[in-house]
């Protein structure tokens, strides 16, 4: 998976610059689930101090006895048009790919998820970071770390398997801490690109450089997923680079 993403990104960014990467290691913010209504609860992962980032492929992964996995989407500020999630049922994961073919430093929710409560009071999913690259011409390896936020609002290194629900007042302050400004006041019938458990396309998404949004399903308010395989719409994103690529190279001639 690391030579493919590294390939898409080779395409997309052969042509920008070195930038300087950032001193501290990026952080990957596991947040405490924040309690729902009839049993459901969500869970914000936040990324903070990604300098010049350029890609992301990483997995959340849960247990089907404990949880049953219902819709996931990016976080409002740290969006893409080239994304793609898959939602793994009998692997019990959801595998998340984000391309940045533009400078951006990350900070804000990267993505959240909604889980229906089989067991406990609460739960935590594990993250399994596949990928964190920049979009600098070599694209190198950020490092980064993963943490973990308790029942109690601390963080530690594993992830919290108490299943105790926290305070709502802990994933508020967590947010405004972890969360950009568009993440703590986002429109929820602006909703981003997301999915559902069945892999049916769910939120507003962008197309390519223009920013339009794609039509959802009349009668549904969903759309249908290109493809039930990962390895297909992963290159249908490599397509898409190829071709944003190819749009700021000819930008850069008519200078």
């Amino acid at each position: 998976m690391k030579g493919f993403l590294f390939g898409i990104l080779a395409f997309a960014l052969f042509s920008q610059a070195a930038l300087v990467k950032a001193d501290e290691p990026a952080v990957f913010y596991v947040q405490t689930a924040q309690t729902l209504e009839n049993g459901k609860i969500e869970v914000r992962v936040y990324l903070h101090n990604a300098a010049a980032l350029g890609g992301v492929d990483l997995i959340l992964r849960y247990d089907p006895q404990k949880v049953s996995f219902i819709s996931s989407s990016l976080g409002s500020t740290l969006s893409s048009s080239y994304a793609d999630i898959y939602h793994d049922a009998p692997k019990a994961e959801i595998h998340y790919v984000i391309l940045y073919p533009e400078k951006i430093n990350a900070h804000g929710t990267l993505l959240e998820a909604e889980f229906q409560l089989k067991e406990g009071s609460s739960y935590q999913p594990e993250l399994i970071v596949n990928d964190l690259v920049d979009n600098t011409d070599e694209i190198n390896d950020i490092p980064y770390t993963v943490s973990y936020q308790q029942a109690d609002g601390t963080w530690e290194t594993e992830q919290d398997v108490s299943q105790k629900a926290a305070d709502p007042k802990i994933a508020q302050e967590t947010l405004e801490q972890y969360g950009a400004p568009e993440d703590q006041n986002e429109d929820p019938q602006n909703q981003t690109f997301g999915i559902t458990a069945d892999n049916r396309i769910s939120g507003n998404v962008q197309i390519g450089e223009t920013g339009e949004t794609a039509p959802e399903e009349a009668g549904t308010g969903e759309m249908k997923s290109v493809s039930g395989n990962p390895v297909v719409l992963l290159i249908a994103l490599f397509a898409a680079l190829l071709f944003a690529a190819g749009i700021a190279s000819y930008r850069r001639r008519q200078r």
